[in-house]
């Protein structure tokens, strides 16, 4: 009789552990193993990319050493993690400070070709479809030219991701470009509710310039909430005179020049203290790097020119 109950303690102890082994198993959460360094961006190479000029070019692997040849190209490499790559770029390059230490190889006047073929470099970015000579000397030594020319955010960041997609930097430019479509999409929302307010902007006082319909100064006025009074204007900046200025009697003046003296100067101006901007104080200096620089400081520039138009609402 003992036997048998300790037969049955036997059987009932086995039943428990079981039990309890079958439930530990079934809750024990899963675990994920999570890699902490990030995947390295090898590409589909080999690519054939067209720029805005419908050159195409084909590149075998991503390049090891780039030369930029303008602001707006310099500021995405270096935002896209490439700084070490960058061997070349031309003096008006200042953004970001690490910059300063690249060597110049051309400047507003000029590059110099001889100096960017005997560095051979893999690509050169150009702003606009460059010099007709230039391009041809380039080909002819195999270097490869990408040239683009954005005159809108949508633009600037298909450039950034073309760029990206030849450097094999394809996840940090999302990340940028998702970033720039974040903060476009809050300035724009933070507007569009203000009354539109006219506006002039001043490129160039000798002669007086403004810009047109076709530059990205018109753009960022519109999506700040503004009316460009030279909209109608054609090509990017073109001549404007102080007639038509008065004509217009913009609510906004908008002054190209991170220097303040700019602003006193204009209101002291023959004539001006009739122009609306002047007599209510609307006359501003916007850092004209940021504004004039089809990069991916573009959102700060469309940033600067609402907080002129309406700065209201950024109280």
């Amino acid at each position: 009789m003992k036997k048998r109950i300790y037969l049955l303690i036997g059987i009932l102890i086995i039943v428990i552990l079981a039990a309890s082994c079958t439930w530990k198993k079934v809750e024990e959460p899963n675990i994920p193993i999570i890699d902490e360094k990030p995947p390295v961006e090898e590409g589909n190479f080999p690519i054939e990319i067209t720029d805005d000029f419908g050159n195409l070019v084909k590149f075998d692997k991503s390049p090891d050493t780039i030369i930029s040849l303008s602001p707006n190209n310099t500021e995405i490499l270096y935002a896209l993690g490439l700084g070490d790559k960058v061997i070349g770029i031309t003096s008006d390059s200042d953004y970001p400070e690490q910059v300063l230490s690249v060597e110049k190889i051309g400047d507003l006047n000029g590059i110099n070709l001889d100096r960017i073929i005997e560095l051979n470099p893999d690509l050169v970015l150009v702003y606009g479809p460059g010099n007709k000579e230039d391009n041809l000397r380039l080909k002819e030594a195999g270097i490869p030219t990408l040239a683009f020319m954005p005159k809108s955010i949508d633009a600037i960041i298909y450039s950034i991701n073309t760029i990206a997609e030849v450097t094999a930097t394809t996840e940090k430019a999302k990340v940028l470009t998702q970033n720039m479509i974040q903060k476009e999409d809050k300035l724009i929302n933070l507007v569009k509710n203000a009354k539109k307010k006219t506006v002039f902007y001043e490129y160039e006082i000798s002669p007086l310039k403004t810009s047109g319909s076709g530059s990205l100064i018109n753009v960022l006025i519109n999506l700040a909430g503004g009316i460009n009074i030279a909209e109608n204007e054609e090509g990017d900046y073109p001549l404007y005179n102080f007639e038509k200025i008065l004509d217009k009697n913009p609510e906004v003046y908008l002054t190209s020049s991170s220097n303040n003296d700019k602003i006193t100067e204009i209101k002291s101006r023959p004539g001006f203290n009739n122009i609306k901007a002047v007599k209510s104080d609307n006359v501003y200096s916007v850092d004209s790097n940021i504004v004039s620089t089809p990069g991916p400081r573009i959102v700060d520039a469309l940033e600067l020119i609402a907080r002129a138009i309406h700065p209201e609402v950024f109280k």
